[in-house]
């Protein structure tokens, strides 16, 4: 995965949803932008010195913090509402039609 691209692409999105992007939404892209690029190099670490120490049978160390990356990435990602979570929810937020029920129990 292409960390820069994958923001721009995030950034055209949110262009369209919204228009323009707000400046106040510039640190959290760029959060996310920078957290991208280190869970992308430690992916590449990893995939090279591999998960565990054939010697010790320990995980590499830098398993943990990938984990916290990825958990803030998906955070942002979610609050941006460009994940399939946040797409189906901010899609059944539009089809609430909960009011005409209770108006069609009313009349």
């Amino acid at each position: 995965m292409n960390s820069d691209k994958y923001i721009k692409d995030i950034k055209r999105e949110l262009k369209k949803q919204y228009g323009e992007i707000p400046e106040s939404w510039g640190c959290q892209l760029s959060i996310l932008a920078d957290d991208l690029k280190l869970y992308n190099e430690m992916s590449a670490i990893i995939a090279e010195e591999g998960a565990y120490d054939r010697t010790t049978k320990r995980k590499h160390p830098l398993l943990a913090p990938m984990k916290d990356l990825k958990n803030s990435i998906l955070k942002s990602v979610n609050a941006f509402g460009m994940s399939a979570y946040a797409a189906k929810r901010l899609k059944s937020e539009d089809l609430d039609d909960t009011g005409d029920f209770i108006d069609d129990l009313c009349n």
